[in-house]
C-alpha cells in the first residue's frame, strides 16, 4: 500500500494533537516546528482535516487546533480516507465493504481491450481478501494507540 506524503504528514499532525495535554490548543507553527514541516503545508493539511470533521480550529490569542473527537475514536481509516489519495486498488473511501474499484481490472488488460481472464480472474479474490484485511486493520488502529506506542516529539 502506498501512503501519500499528505497522508503521512496528516497522521503525524494528528498524533501531535492527540498527544498534546496542554491547556491551550496547538498552533500551526508549533505543529510545523515539531514535525519539521512548513507552516503553510501544516495549515493546508489541518484545513482538510477540519473539513473532514477530525479537528477543530479555535480563533483568538489562545487559538489553534484540537481533535474534534478523542484519539480512541479516530481510526487510521478515518485519517487516510479524509486525506484522500488512497491506494489505487481501493475506492477513495476506506469505509466501504467492497474495497476494490469496479474499474480495477480494466486498468490491467495488457494489449487487449479487456482482461483475458474476465470473470474467472484468479487474482481478484486475492485482492479482495487483502483489501478487506487491510480495511480491518486500518479501522481497528486508532490515534490513542499510536501515541501510546510511539515516541513523542520533545521539541
Amino acid at each position: 500500500m502506498k501512503i501519500s506524503a499528505q497522508q503521512e504528514y496528516g497522521l503525524r499532525c494528528l498524533m501531535q494533537l492527540a498527544s498534546h495535554s496542554g491547556p491551550v490548543p496547538l498552533t500551526v507553527g508549533e505543529i510545523a516546528e515539531r514535525e519539521g514541516l512548513t507552516a503553510a503545508y501544516v495549515e493546508k493539511i489541518l484545513v482538510t482535516l477540519r473539513r473532514a470533521g477530525l479537528v477543530r480550529s479555535l480563533r483568538g490569542a489562545h487559538g489553534g487546533y484540537t481533535l474534534r473527537r478523542t484519539g480512541e475514536r479516530i481510526s487510521l481509516a478515518d485519517v487516510l480516507s479524509s486525506l484522500g489519495q488512497s491506494h489505487p486498488l481501493y475506492k477513495a473511501s476506506l469505509h466501504k465493504n467492497d474495497l476494490i474499484e469496479k474499474s480495477f481490472c480494466s486498468r490491467f488488460k495488457g494489449t487487449r481491450s479487456k482482461c483475458v481472464h474476465g470473470s474467472q480472474c484468479p487474482l481478484r479474490p486475492l485482492w479482495t481478501f487483502l483489501g478487506r484485511q487491510l480495511h480491518t486493520i486500518l479501522t481497528k488502529v486508532n490515534l490513542k494507540q499510536l501515541t501510546q506506542d510511539a515516541p513523542r516529539s520533545t521539541v
